[in-house]
């Protein structure tokens, strides 16, 4: 999340809005989002939010969430940051192949696309030839949103793995965070 001030916070308004939903997607990358960073996600329930500011200007929140499928080690394949046009991310090496199938995760974090956006994961065996691994729901017109996506045990994962984004429309931009983690 972004830096937490309290009900102005765009922080305050996702914890606000994930309470008592049916289930959210969680992504820590506690280094930062740069691609080829390691860190965590997990379908969520969040079950109880607080904030409060018992001495002076201090501001304190807690959050209880519970995993509803399982954490992930994950690699983050595109750093939150906003896109204009359509491109594809740099590629992580994993170094080889694996066979247990994963799950990529999508957060768009604002929106002020003209147009729809489609984000896929994609991978390579050789760094060259790429193939759609996932493919995210489309993210409608000025819409954040958030998507764990499963792909089934037993499915092989290719060495290299990227994030693209196709963006439709002519303005706007649309700024989002892609991770996948091997099973």
């Amino acid at each position: 999340f972004r830096s937490f001030d309290g009900a102005s916070s765009a922080s305050d308004q996702i914890l606000q809005n994930a309470l008592g939903a049916s289930e959210g997607v969680l992504s820590v990358f506690s280094d930062g989002t740069t691609i080829g960073k390691r860190g965590f996600t997990a379908g969520i329930h969040e079950t109880t939010y607080n904030v409060s500011s018992p001495v002076g200007d201090v501001v304190s929140a807690t959050a209880e969430m519970q995993a509803t499928g399982g954490v992930d080690d994950a690699v983050s394949l595109h750093a939150l940051g906003a896109e204009t046009a359509t491109g594809n991310a740099t590629s992580d090496d994993g170094t080889a192949s694996t066979a247990n199938g994963g799950v990529g995760t999508v957060h768009v974090t604002a929106n002020t696309r003209n147009g729809t956006t489609t984000i896929k994961i994609q991978h390579s065996a050789d760094n060259s030839t790429w193939a759609d691994l996932v493919t995210f729901s489309t993210v409608a017109i000025s819409t954040t949103t958030q998507e764990r996506v499963a792909v089934a045990s037993g499915t092989t994962v290719n060495r290299y793995l990227r994030a693209t984004h196709t963006l439709a429309g002519s303005t706007g931009s649309i700024t989002y965070q892609a991770s996948f983690g091997r099973r």
